[in-house]
């Protein structure tokens, strides 16, 4: 069964959908999705893809009741700080953090395009971006659990469809 994660973006402490329109605090909206049988909630941090850390206050009570994963700048402080509060951390691969050195690896999930072709040890799972049928199969080797964009699963072959343990959906209004 392939594990629904539902995904925003936060900005100045406030979610918003893939449009940039208002959702509200990401504590409600996260309280919400866990009251419907979300596990895992997938955040994009606007703020701290631009180098400023002034959400992570909201990570530390998110982690109080609901698993997350935030996409963010690939600073190694910020991993530590994230990996401390047991969220999961998204970073773009490759990046120049030396990721291996991380002790939570479970909790490290990198991001990568379908060309992608460096090594993949250093995280636990990968969010294929414009995943294709071709690089669920080649990334499916690497015993890594496989995360996909919604739009991108809906075109997978059945038999690839299979092989993805998330799909990432943008929450709309």
């Amino acid at each position: 069964m392939v594990v629904e994660i539902p995904s925003f973006f936060i900005k100045d402490k406030q979610a918003f959908d893939s449009s940039m329109r208002f959702l509200g605090k990401p504590i409600d909206m996260c309280k919400r999705l866990k009251k419907e049988g979300i596990k895992l909630v997938h955040i994009i941090d606007r703020d701290a893809l631009k180098g400023m850390e002034n959400n992570f206050d909201v990570y530390d009570h998110l982690t109080q009741f609901i698993n997350i994963e935030i996409e963010i700048a690939p600073k190694e402080e910020w991993v530590i700080k994230l990996l401390t509060i047991k969220a999961r951390v998204v970073i773009g691969l490759p990046c120049a953090a030396d990721l291996k050195k991380f002790k939570e690896k479970k909790l490290v999930v990198g991001k990568i395009a379908p060309d992608f072709c460096d090594d993949v040890s250093m995280v636990h799972d990968l969010i294929i971006d414009c995943a294709d049928d071709n690089c669920i199969i080649k990334f499916h080797k690497t015993g890594k659990r496989l995360i996909v964009y919604d739009s991108d699963y809906q075109k997978l072959e059945t038999d690839n469809q299979k092989l993805i343990w998330g799909v990432l959906k943008h929450i709309t209004l």
